[in-house]
Parts: structure tokens; C-alpha cells; sequence
């Protein structure tokens, strides 16, 4: 059997350590003429870790996912976990519909909220638009004959505005309501087209309007002819 090797060296500080090598291979160092003890396990090893300092763990990017980035310590990630300043949070307008506008961060946004919920006065509520709908549409409508305008959908809508002007002074006109846009009912006396003159007294039109609230979801304008010539009828409305 070899004898043990004995040599010497010197430690961080200067003082001269003894190292040998025992029999079954281990590495003995003494201080003072006896040997230092050495953990036999990992379990003892964890045991005598007094401190470890997270702010230097480096962890590797090969230990995520493909394409997930990290922060290059725990300690600069842990920073970004437990606080979050909403504050200091942007809005990119990449993530929103075309055209749409947004404040620049939550903040901003949050301090043009009302500080409560209930009734507020006009300068401390939330502005809104009345919604606003128009169209027009075209008859040709035949001696002793009727014609319908198209049925409008009144839904979001409070009030009906229609104007109707023909070509015959002795046109009739008067509204129909629907619930289901199929079953029609008439509220008032159909009314007669009269001839309206402008300010200046130019041209003459035979005209007659509507202005009333909203009564059903569909609304639609019904006008008879009575003349002996076919009636060119303009039906304008307006839903507001």
C-alpha cells in the first residue's frame, strides 16, 4: 500500500495548512494539528448555509421557454413583481380600433373619471352624443294609388322628424307603426301636402311634416294619390 503523501499550503490569510490524503482517498485539511471535518451529505451541507444573496442568482435564459426573455437576476425581478405603478402605465394606440384616441397613461385616464356614482351636475358627468340618423327616399306613386317609405328602426332613438313633399297638392301622407316591422298600424289622421312658399316667394312646394315621439320600434311613412297624374313623393327622415 503507498504511504500517504504529506505537503503543506498556504491559505487565503498566510497561515500554513497541512493537507493529506487518507487511504480511502479523501482530502484532509488540519488547522492546529487536527483534521477539519467535511459535510458527508447535501442535507448537512444545506444545513450550514447561514445566508445566500438571490440579488446575484443569474438565471439562464436555456431554462425558459423558446423566445421568453428574463430579467438577468431575481433580485432585479422580484423588484418588478411587487410593485407595479399603474401610474406609469402606457396605453398603445397599436391596441385600439382605427381611429380611436386614448389618454397616455391609466392615471390620466382614471382622473378624468367622476370621483363617485350617482346624479352629478352637467359639468361634473360624463359627456355623451345624442345619436342622430337621416334619410331620404324616392316614390312614384301611381293615380288612386298608395305607397310605403322604407320602415326605419327606431331602436336607441327618441323622436321622428319626417318631411314629405310631392308633386300634387292633394297628396295624403300619414305614419305607420310596427313592433316586428310587419304588423302596421296608423295613430293619426293622415294629413293633406300644402303648398309652402319660401321667404323670397319663389317656387312653391307642396309639403307637409311630422315631428313626434317615438311610439314603436319601426316607423314608416304611407301616402296616397288621389290625383289623375302619377305624384312624385320625396319622404325625408330624421331619428333623433
Amino acid at each position: 500500500m503507498t504511504s500517504p503523501v504529506l505537503c503543506k499550503g498556504i491559505d487565503s490569510v498566510g497561515d500554513v495548512r497541512t493537507l493529506s490524503v487518507s487511504t480511502s482517498g479523501e482530502l484532509n485539511i488540519s488547522s492546529g494539528g487536527s483534521a477539519l471535518a467535511t459535510e458527508a451529505t447535501l442535507a448537512t451541507l444545506s444545513g450550514n448555509v447561514t445566508a445566500c444573496d438571490t440579488g446575484s442568482v443569474t438565471i439562464a435564459s436555456s431554462a425558459l421557454p423558446s423566445g421568453a426573455s428574463t430579467e438577468s437576476t431575481l433580485s432585479a425581478m422580484s423588484a418588478k413583481i411587487t410593485t407595479c405603478n399603474t401610474g406609469s402605465v402606457t396605453i398603445a394606440s397599436s391596441a385600439l380600433p382605427s381611429g380611436a384616441s386614448t389618454e397616455s397613461t391609466l392615471s390620466s385616464m382614471s382622473a378624468k373619471l367622476p370621483a363617485s356614482l350617482g346624479q352629478k351636475t352637467p359639468a361634473l358627468s360624463l359627456s355623451s352624443v345624442s345619436p342622430s340618423a337621416s334619410s331620404q327616399d324616392s316614390l312614384s306613386v301611381a293615380t288612386t294609388s298608395s305607397d310605403t317609405s322604407v320602415s326605419k328602426d327606431t331602436s336607441g332613438y327618441d323622436s321622428v322628424g319626417v318631411i314629405v313633399e310631392s308633386s300634387a297638392s292633394d297628396t295624403k301622407a300619414g305614419l305607420e307603426w310596427s313592433h316586428d316591422n310587419s304588423n302596421w298600424f296608423f295613430v293619426e289622421q293622415a294629413s293633406v301636402v300644402s303648398s309652402v312658399s319660401p321667404a323670397d316667394s319663389g317656387t312653391a312646394q307642396n309639403s307637409l311634416y311630422f315631428k313626434v315621439g317615438v311610439l314603436a320600434k319601426y316607423v314608416r311613412v304611407h301616402v296616397y294619390n288621389p290625383d289623375v297624374a302619377t305624384a312624385s313623393v320625396e319622404v325625408l327622415c330624421n331619428l333623433a
